[in-house]
């Protein structure tokens, strides 16, 4: 719950970030695209909410956000605290008024999803696959762009691309799994750790790379 995204869309939702005052026209940019993206997949996600008859999820994750817009959110809790003498009545005031409201509207036990990333981990353990990994390219030249590829013994099973490494490993991952929904046989026919296993009569080590704390918040 805590994070850059959750705090920049709370910041956008709450409408504080109309207040921030800033020069810049690049990060007015920034912002504006943001922001317009930001509000186009929440009036999705709550359409698609309500014609499914559940609460609203989080609509927010797939997004790059501007790190300012968390920062406002930080700095107003930091200076509540530091307000009231470094008491925490005031942040919890703010909590309460502030991010409560929101975490428990889209953020539940029907609505809070694993990550695809951690769903993939645990399909190719339970394929008895232990060669598989994330692998990350960074082009600067392009706009500071990030692919990453899913590798499962050194083939490509997936790959995405975008500014953010975060939601370019999550596209990824995505993608890694339409693919195996669509060919069942991928891991039978790339992978051998099973009969490697059976033939030396040893554990299999897990060799597995996927790289859970760079990409799930």
């Amino acid at each position: 719950m805590v994070s850059n995204s959750a705090f920049a869309a709370i910041c956008v939702t709450s409408g504080l970030y109309e207040h921030f005052q800033y020069r810049s026209s690049a990060l007015t940019q920034s912002i504006y695209e943001y922001v317009t993206k930001l509000m186009a997949q929440r009036a999705k996600e709550y359409q698609e909410a309500e014609d499914e008859g559940r609460p609203p999820g989080q609509f927010w994750t797939d997004i790059s956000a501007p790190k300012v817009l968390s920062d406002i959110i930080e700095a107003i809790v930091g200076a509540v605290y530091v307000a009231d003498g470094f008491s925490s009545k005031g942040a919890e005031t703010v909590y309460e008024k502030l991010l409560k409201p929101f975490y428990d509207k889209h953020i539940t036990l029907k609505t809070l999803s694993q990550h695809p990333t951690k769903l993939l981990f645990e399909l190719f353990q339970r394929q008895g696959c232990r060669q598989f990994k994330t692998s990350t390219d960074r082009k600067e030249q392009a706009g500071n762009t990030h692919t990453v590829h899913i590798l499962v013994h050194g083939v490509v099973l997936a790959s995405a691309e975008d500014s953010d490494a975060n939601i370019a490993a999550r596209h990824a991952s995505f993608f890694a799994l339409d693919a195996l929904e669509g060919d069942s046989a991928f891991v039978a026919r790339v992978c051998d750790c099973r009969s490697n296993t059976q033939g030396s009569g040893r554990e299999p080590q897990a060799d597995s790379e996927i790289e859970e704390g760079m990409i799930i918040e």
